[in-house]
């Protein structure tokens, strides 16, 4: 901005720099009058003529003003010194998120979910107040330091928060205000926006607490901009292993596509992750129904394995005991009388009748007393015992069942050697990793002659189909993984707008290096170069999409094209 550290705006006088963005700067500045410094904000003077800018930098005070909450920065005073605008804030004793982020690396669960509900409350508290924040970021957050040495966030920068009433994510010039990285897939398309965007921005801080990345680290703008509005939504996991499952499906979920799937309020999104990473309640001790309720008797000092002497004592039983003793002993020898005819009559009975009276049917054993019968015995025959042998091409029915592949069947054998995935994309005619397997297939196993082997499903419409092979010969049309523009897999062969060309959590190298331009080349079967008006390639540090570029939809697959021309059509209204 030009503006020299010593100078005075609005009697404060500058002293250190702190940031500085597109709209302005901020400085450490002295108070005028009194002993303490203040934050100070200042508009870059090639905007103080610029109304909606001017506007904006105001509207920021007034907001901040109408927002009391210990978790948003306060406002202290504003005003206009000559062409610069300024606002004065209370100075945070701390660093911003972006800058704990790079020095400190991935913060510990606990840690992350401390400064997500912090900043979540914030939020929430402006939401209803029916304020939007619209650009939650890591560099719009602070870190509070408290006397006892722990931090608090503090969120700020309120300078294009928008009224609930007429959330629209654009300005009257079309330009999107927020961080493409944080902003919702709706607010980058310039659609309707509520409290769930800032649900979503915040699912995005808590996933780079946690990974120490951004959801979508890709620095581009275009592919930046498409994968938060095509590209599939990013699992913490594969960046760092070791988070819990439960965990991940909270911040899986804040980053849905829709907003409909997203948590309803921030504190929705804090709750669930905090349940996620609790641990386990212990199970209260089992209580013995019907008992004295006396402690049980101390441990014996003496060893146990010795025998009582004579002399010594043995405990009488329990009163109620001794009364039911001669009840218990009467029934105790009626089973052994009833135990000893049964042996006798099934003595006789293997005399194959001769001393001629016709053989007793056995008696029915209480299952309670009855004994396990021996290997020698005869038991039911086991469903690989009797079932055929299968081998991958068979066919089978929905009961596993043997089918034949010629009339209508459920699901096709794949493997009988395990059901890994590099053996399904084996069978489909892929290559691990260069053929990701699209989310429409269903993977089962069936029983056969010689172990369980493995079977798939084809999505609709193919699984009504009963050629020989349908998945095999399908040329990868139907079980290659494409996606709308919500991220949801889709056929191939219809309709779509991305195609997923590597995947590295699929490929038999995972350190294969990923180098997502001659992934392409290599799936197209010509340089990605010569198409890359029509698609845009999208890369992360584990997989690599190819992307129509416009209002188009691609209606078959990419794979393969070598010099044909893309399948590209307009979408329908």
């Amino acid at each position: 901005m030009g503006i020299a550290i010593g100078s005075t705006i609005g009697g404060y006088t500058l002293e250190q720099e702190l940031g500085s963005g597109g709209m302005g700067a901020v400085y450490v500045a002295r108070h005028p009058t009194l002993p303490r410094r203040v934050a100070l904000k200042v508009l870059h003077p090639a905007f103080s003529h610029e109304p909606e800018l001017r506007a904006r930098f105001e509207r920021e005070a007034d907001l901040l003003c109408a927002l009391d909450h210990p978790n948003v920065v306060d406002v202290l005073d504003r005003g206009q010194d000559g062409d610069l605008l300024w606002i004065a804030m209370r100075l945070i004793d701390g660093p911003d998120l972006h800058t704990a982020l790079h020095q400190r690396g991935p913060f510990p669960p606990a840690q992350a979910l401390a400064v997500v509900e912090e900043v979540g409350r914030a939020l929430d508290h402006a939401h209803v107040r029916r304020l939007l924040h619209r650009d939650v970021k890591p560099h719009n957050i602070l870190l509070r330091r408290r006397a006892d040495g722990t931090e608090e966030a503090v969120l700020t920068d309120f300078g294009i928060a928008k009224d609930l009433a007429s959330a629209s994510a654009l300005t009257q010039q079309g330009a999107v205000p927020a961080t493409v990285a944080y902003a919702a897939p709706e607010q980058v398309e310039g659609r309707f926006l509520d409290r769930r965007a800032d649900v979503y921005s915040l699912g995005a801080v808590l996933f780079e607490l946690l990974t120490g990345r951004r959801a979508f680290p890709m620095e581009d703008l275009t592919p930046l901009t498409a994968a938060v509005v095509l590209g599939p939504v990013p699992d913490p996991r594969s960046v760092r292993p070791d988070l819990p499952p439960a965990l991940a499906a909270v911040v899986v979920r804040a980053l849905a596509k829709r907003p409909e799937d997203r948590f309803g309020t921030c504190a929705e999104l804090v709750a669930a992750a905090r349940a996620a990473i609790a641990p386990p309640v212990p199970r209260a001790p089992a209580t013995t129904v019907g008992g004295d309720g006396a402690p049980p008797p101390p441990p014996p000092s003496a060893p146990v394995d010795e025998p009582p002497t004579r002399s010594e004592t043995v405990p009488e039983p329990p009163r109620r005991w001794r009364r039911l003793l001669p009840v218990a002993l009467a029934a105790v020898l009626v089973v052994v009388a009833a135990v000893v005819v049964g042996v006798v009559v099934a003595s006789r009975g293997g005399n194959g009748g001769a001393s001629g009276t016709t053989p007793t049917p056995p008696t029915t054993v209480p299952s309670a007393v009855a004994a396990a019968p021996t290997a020698a015995s005869t038991a039911p025959a086991t469903a690989e015992s009797t079932a055929t042998a299968l081998a991958p091409g068979d066919c089978v029915d929905a009961a596993g069942a043997p089918a034949p592949c010629d009339a209508p069947h459920a699901a096709e054998v794949y493997s009988a050697g395990g059901c890994a995935t590099a053996a399904l994309v084996g069978y489909l005619g892929g290559t691990p990793g260069e053929d990701p397997l699209t989310r429409l297939l269903t993977v089962g196993t069936a029983a056969s002659a010689g172990g369980t082997v493995c079977t798939v499903t084809g999505p609709e419409p193919t699984r009504d189909r009963s050629d020989q092979g349908v998945l095999p010969t399908s040329d990868g049309g139907v079980w290659r993984r494409c996606t709308d523009t919500r991220g949801n897999d889709v056929l191939c062969t219809g309709p779509h707008a991305a195609e997923v060309v590597f995947d590295r959590s699929e490929a038999a190298d995972t350190g294969v290096p990923l180098n997502c331009r001659e992934r392409a080349g290599s799936y197209l079967g010509k340089p990605y170069d010569q198409v890359a008006g029509q698609l845009g390639l999208l890369d992360d540090p584990s997989r690599c999409l190819l992307v129509v570029r416009g209002d188009n939809v691609l209606t078959a697959s990419l794979h393969g094209l070598r010099s044909s021309a893309l399948p590209i059509e307009a979408a329908a209204d």
